[in-house]
């Protein structure tokens, strides 16, 4: 039944009832972007923004996802962070229990020239993590023009997988390799970089392939627009890639002759993608790995989805005329970002051969980021909205994985505050001992 009294009032009274009855959320919007304000600073530096948007996402980052220092700090308990110790110290070492690890020389190399010694190896990639959200505010902050969608979504970024696993997991320097790819994305470098970065990044991991695959995705929609977007063209940049590969292949090579120390004994890949192959499902259980795909992103998977809609309806509406638009999206864009749908399926697909796979999925960060992108400047409200729902709900929920498989056994990244009470609090039974053994 219809409410009565609003029918005999006036717009405005109409208006202003609604308003009192939404004012919480109002004033919550309102504080949020009193909060973007003072994290932006109001610089006319675009460096200098850049500089305090990711440093800003970065502590909440850490604040919120700490790694579980309990465990680095026990003596005999390091795990395969054992393996980049020793590395450190001989980069060549193949007293591994991780033989793959020998073929990832950029990071121990790196550790060894700095004197980084014990937990210290960990730092490359920490400082990579912080790096590369700086990176990310300049892409979004230049291809967007907005402030606001900047910062709110570097904020949701900073608790993806993507950047918190180079602050949490200590073993996994994969923050090292996905700055070689951004370096290329937030100063548009010509495809000549590709040579270096390509092989830098692959002897980080040699799934970082993958996210120069997306790259030059991001490269080519941007090709041609002038200004800060001038870059390579495709046929270049993908000279660049297969010319890094090379560089990287030749590496690989000279690893396994033998030349410089014993080849590198390798066969976890195989086993595993035998495995899958032989009981026909990921190699973690269907289960597991459904829920690892979503562990990478989580909330901020919505760009990808949205548009994804988005990009379904306007080819429903067009009956195949790429001319027509329903959502004032042009055909580039659609087109580009089918492309970058169908690799991120297919990269889906290849993760299933894997045992992290939360790590494998973290590799195709360029995937949301165009996501972001595309929705940020083709349509801003509905991008500004959705940037501020994302950040709010990755705050709002813990970061977490299924580290066990088969079986969903939940691996999560707990705030600082509770990391030091784990780690340094007084362990006297009762109640408080209890809590802190849930940890």
């Amino acid at each position: 039944m219809i409410d009565r009294s609003l029918e005999s009032m006036s717009s405005k009274q109409l208006s202003s009832r609604l308003e009192h009855q939404h004012e919480p959320l109002s004033r919550l919007i309102r504080w949020l972007d009193r909060c973007v304000t003072w994290i932006a600073g109001g610089s006319r530096s675009g460096a200098r923004m850049d500089l305090r948007i990711g440093s800003t996402a970065f502590l909440i980052s850490v604040l919120l996802a700490s790694p579980a220092l309990w465990l680095y700090l026990e003596p005999g308990n390091a795990g395969r962070l054992s393996d980049f110790i020793a590395q450190a110290d001989n980069p060549l070492t193949r007293s591994l229990k991780e033989p793959i690890l020998g073929y990832r020389i950029l990071v121990p190399l790196l550790n060894y020239s700095l004197g980084l010694r014990g937990l210290a190896v960990a730092l490359p990639a920490i400082v990579a993590s912080w790096i590369n959200l700086c990176l990310c505010s300049r892409i979004i902050r230049l291809r967007t023009d907005s402030i606001s969608l900047t910062v709110y979504s570097v904020v949701g970024l900073s608790l993806t997988f993507f950047v918190v696993e180079g602050t949490t997991f200590w073993a996994a320097p994969d923050s090292v390799a996905h700055l070689f790819s951004l370096l290329i994305a937030a100063f548009s470098l010509p495809w000549l970089s590709w040579l270096v970065a390509v092989p830098l990044a692959m002897l980080v991991d040699e799934r970082s392939l993958v996210s120069f695959l997306f790259l030059g995705l991001f490269c080519w929609r941007a090709y041609g627009r002038g200004g800060d977007f001038r870059l390579s063209s495709p046929l270049m940049n993908a000279l660049g890639l297969i010319g890094g590969l090379g560089v990287w292949k030749l590496v690989r090579s000279v690893l396994d002759s033998g030349l410089l120390a014993a080849a590198p004994v390798n066969k976890v890949v195989e086993s595993q993608v035998s495995r899958a192959l032989v009981r026909m499902q990921p190699h973690d259980g269907w289960l597991v790995w459904l829920l690892n795909i979503a562990a990478p992103f989580r909330w901020m998977y919505l760009f990808p989805v949205v548009l994804s809609a988005l990009v379904g309806i306007d080819l429903l509406y067009s009956k195949g005329d790429w001319r027509k638009s329903l959502v004032g999206m042009i055909p580039r864009p659609s087109v580009f970002w089918l492309a970058n749908l169908v690799l991120f399926l297919a990269w889906l697909v290849a993760s299933a051969f894997n045992g992290d796979v939360w790590r494998t999925v973290s590799f195709a960060f360029f995937f949301v980021i165009e996501a972001v992108l595309i929705l940020g400047s083709r349509q801003v409200r509905l991008g500004l909205a959705l940037s501020r729902v994302s950040a709010i709900l990755m705050l709002a929920t813990p970061v977490v994985f299924s580290g066990c498989p088969e079986v969903p056994n939940p691996q999560i990244a707990f705030p600082l505050p509770l990391v030091l009470w784990r780690t340094f609090g007084d362990s006297e039974a009762g109640l408080m001992n209890w809590l802190r053994s849930l940890l």
